[in-house]
């Protein structure tokens, strides 16, 4: 499903509308443009980046956005642990 498409928004909230007694729904997307702003290389940020881009096989581009006096790594060093 294309969210960028409305006939198929629309087919999947009419089908979703039209089932009182559904108990469960997964929707996957396929993960391909990726804008992360004010990263600063923290762990936990570290460990986020790192499951997106091991769970996005499709991924034509990710931009991580951040300032030099946020960063607690250098850019490098950054890069080189998501690699």
């Amino acid at each position: 499903m294309s969210l960028s498409k409305i006939e198929e928004v629309s087919g999947a909230v009419y089908l979703i509308t039209s089932c009182p007694k559904l108990q469960d729904l997964t929707i996957e997307f396929k993960l391909q443009r990726v804008q992360v702003n004010l990263f600063m290389g923290l762990e936990m940020e570290m460990k986020f980046m790192k499951f997106i881009l091991a769970s996005a096989p499709v991924l034509k581009e990710i931009s991580i956005l951040n300032f030099a006096y946020l960063l607690h790594r250098s850019d490098k060093q950054m890069m080189d642990e998501m690699k």
